[in-house]
């Protein structure tokens, strides 16, 4: 994240944007786009995969186990937590995202 610019623009064009405006300057097709959203419908969140994909970035998101989230579409994965309250579905997708890093780590620079 990028506080210094998290605040400048917030203060100047809201939040909705916020995050596809880095996608947008930033993403380049193959990149991939990892989103976290617990409803799967945050507004900010569904932005960013959007313009994601429309430069061919792949979109991987980590959702709540809700009913016609709006990322479903938009994401090429999406990891949905067995749970459907908010704290739990944040602590899985806290444990997710370790175990994740720990294979990219291991993989990519051959960890045992």
């Amino acid at each position: 994240t990028d506080t210094s610019f998290i605040t400048a623009w917030s203060n100047d064009f809201g939040f909705e944007g916020i995050f596809q405006r880095q996608v947008e300057t930033l993403g380049n097709a193959g990149d991939t786009l990892i989103a976290y959203s617990t409803s799967g419908s945050s507004k900010n969140i569904c932005m960013a995969a959007e313009t994601a994909k429309s430069k061919g970035i792949n979109v991987i998101a980590f959702a709540g186990n809700h009913k016609n989230m709006a990322i479903d579409p938009l994401a090429d994965i999406v990891f949905k937590s067995p749970a459907i309250q908010t704290p739990l579905i944040q602590e899985i997708h806290t444990i997710a995202g370790h175990e994740i890093c720990s294979n990219v780590e291991r993989i990519v620079f051959n960890f045992q």
